[in-house]
C-alpha cells in the first residue's frame, strides 16, 4: 500500500448532496425533534453575527453531527462542508488564529466519515489523506491515529486486508508512542481480526494475546491507582491479576 499521507490523486467529481438543513424535524421522537430544532435555531443565530466564525463552525458541526447520527448523511455532508469552508476562509483572522486549522481538520475527518457511510469509499480515502496531511502539519498524532483507523475500516469493507493491516499497524505505532493503552487494545483487537481474515493465524493470535496482556495491565494500573513508572514491572509481576486467566472473562 502506498503511504497514505503521500499518495496524490485527482479530486473525485461528484454530485452535490441535496437536503434542507432547516426542514421541520420529524424523527418520530419528540425529544429528538426538539433537540434538532434547537440546533437549527442555534445555527441561524450564529449566522446573524458574520464576525463570529468560531460560533458558526461549532453550530454547523453540532447540527451535522446530529444529522450523521440520525443517518441523514446528505444533510450532515452539507453541514460539514460549510464548516470546512468557513474554517478555510478564516485562516487570516487574528481572532481565529490557529483554531482554523483544527476546525478544518475536524470538518475534513467528519466529511470522510460521512463519505464512508455513503459507501463513497475512494472519496472517503482521499478525504482522510487530506486530514492526515493536516494532522501532520499540526503534529496531532492522536488525530492521525484515529484517521488511520478510519482508513483501515474502509479498506476492510473493500476486502483489501493488506492495506487495512498496514493502516492499523501505523495506528499501533502512534498509540504506542503516545502511551495510549486503550488505543493499543483497540488496535491489537482489530489487527487480530484482520490477520485472521487474511489467513495469517499466527499473527492474529499474537495480537489477541496483546489485547489480553494490555487488559490485564489496565486492571493492575487501576488497582495501583497510578500510571506505571520505570519500576512498574516488579509490581506487575507480583500482582495476581496479571496472571489470572479468569480476571477479564466478564469484562
Amino acid at each position: 500500500m502506498e503511504n497514505s499521507s503521500q499518495k496524490k490523486i485527482e479530486p473525485i467529481k461528484r454530485n452535490q448532496p441535496k437536503a434542507d438543513l432547516y426542514e421541520t424535524p420529524n424523527f418520530g421522537d419528540e425529544v429528538v425533534n426538539k433537540k434538532i430544532a434547537e440546533l437549527q435555531q442555534g445555527l441561524k443565530d450564529s449566522l446573524k453575527d458574520s464576525r463570529n466564525k468560531f460560533s458558526q463552525c461549532l453550530a454547523y458541526n453540532n447540527l451535522g453531527t446530529a444529522y450523521f447520527r440520525l443517518f441523514k448523511y446528505d444533510a450532515a455532508e452539507i453541514c460539514f462542508d460549510l464548516h470546512l469552508q468557513i474554517a478555510k476562509e478564516s485562516t487570516h483572522l487574528i481572532t481565529f488564529g490557529n483554531k482554523s486549522k483544527y476546525e478544518a481538520k475536524t470538518a475534513i475527518i467528519n466529511l470522510g466519515c460521512t463519505y464512508h457511510m455513503k459507501r463513497e469509499y475512494e472519496l472517503a480515502l482521499q478525504t482522510f489523506r487530506e486530514a492526515i496531511d493536516l494532522a501532520d502539519e499540526l503534529n496531532d498524532k492522536a488525530s492521525k491515529a484515529r484517521i488511520l483507523s478510519n482508513m483501515s475500516n474502509i479498506y476492510e469493507d473493500c476486502c483489501d486486508f493488506e492495506s487495512a493491516i498496514e493502516c492499523q499497524n501505523q495506528r499501533m505505532d502512534l498509540v504506542t508512542e503516545l502511551c495510549d493503552i486503550n488505543g493499543q487494545i483497540k488496535s491489537a483487537a482489530t489487527l487480530g481480526c484482520l490477520y485472521c481474515l487474511a489467513g495469517q493465524i499466527r499473527k492474529s493470535l499474537e495480537n489477541y494475546d496483546k489485547v489480553i496482556t494490555n487488559l490485564r495491565m489496565k486492571i493492575v494500573q487501576k488497582k495501583l491507582g497510578s500510571i506505571f513508572d520505570s519500576n512498574a514491572d516488579e509490581n506487575i509481576q507480583e500482582d495476581p491479576a496479571f496472571y489470572d486467566k479468569e480476571v477479564i472473562q466478564n469484562k
